[in-house]
């Protein structure tokens, strides 16, 4: 009888250690108390996780994957459903990997908010025990805000501005489409590398892009230099396919200033090319930059 009830003893002693350790796990979220040059200096650590998910759910990946590359377990969290429920893209070039900091400030940029750290994370203990991490937590709390874009432009005549999350769609009096320009984000240089050469690097990655979303082959993608608010800009043009059927001629400006990529887009329906390409022009070159 004994000989028959060892293997069950053992898988019932299996199953309840098991379901201690998840316990243990789910309830030992424990906050960690790092002075401010702890938070800072953890700002700037580096690491690269992959967008394309809504907020809630990268928040999960983030957690897992923070802790094995980290000294912390980082968690983001909102009590705002639109934030949680937004979806997330990776504007960042696959050669980038952006510093804790700026991938906080993607999130915030994209999702119309700002963050903080977050010392006392009592209201979000369900949802850590959700995550149940396995190193002390470092909470960074989102809260919707203010949409301030970090440019301006003057409008050509009889054209408003929508302002979004992470750009302004810029519409004119007669045509539903006219321009939007992208805020992309930041960019920081390693140890290794200088600003200049990341930035020109950086602006080329996100260039090729968005151009490849008009559906053409990297070798018919030819950019030339044109100006944008005084700033260099990669210039490319082509002829594209809307979702109505009817064709339009796409352009696209992308550029640097400080440490920020950005991306202006013009699609214009070809009986509207006359008038509404040289206002396009005119108004980018009067863009002025807040950061």
């Amino acid at each position: 009888m004994a000989n028959r009830l060892h293997p069950y003893l053992i898988l019932l002693l299996s199953i309840v250690i098991a379901l201690g350790a998840m316990l243990f796990s789910a309830d030992s979220a424990r906050a960690a108390e790092p002075d401010q040059a702890s938070i800072n200096q953890l700002l700037k650590e580096r690491i690269r996780i992959e967008f394309g998910y809504p907020f809630y759910r990268f928040a999960q990946i983030f957690a897992t994957a923070s802790e094995t590359r980290l000294k912390y377990s980082v968690v983001i969290a909102s009590e705002d459903r639109l934030i949680e429920a937004h979806p997330l893209s990776d504007f960042y070039p696959n050669f980038y990997r952006p510093t804790l900091k700026e991938t906080l400030d993607q999130i915030a940029l994209q999702t119309g908010s700002s963050w903080r750290y977050l010392k006392e994370h009592k209201k979000y203990d369900t949802k850590l025990k959700d995550y149940r991490p396995h190193k002390e937590v470092v909470l960074f709390e989102f809260t919707k805000r203010d949409l301030k874009p970090t440019f301006k432009l003057k409008l050509a005549e009889g054209w408003r501005q929508r302002i979004k999350n992470n750009s302004v769609m810029y519409i004119p009096p007669d045509c539903p489409i006219g321009l939007d320009v992208f805020d992309i984000g930041s960019f920081s240089p390693s140890a290794s590398e200088s600003a200049d050469s990341l930035m020109e690097k950086a602006v080329k990655e996100v260039a090729l892009t968005f151009a490849a979303k008009t559906g053409k082959s990297p070798a018919e993608i030819k950019f030339s230099r044109q100006k944008v608010g005084g700033k260099d800009a990669l210039f490319y043009q082509c002829e594209v396919q809307t979702r109505t059927g009817f064709k339009a001629v796409w352009r696209q400006w992308t550029f640097h200033s400080g440490d920020r990529v950005y991306i202006a887009i013009s699609t214009i329906f070809p009986n509207f090319e006359e008038k509404l390409y040289p206002q396009v022009k005119e108004m980018l070159s009067s863009v002025e930059f807040l950061h």
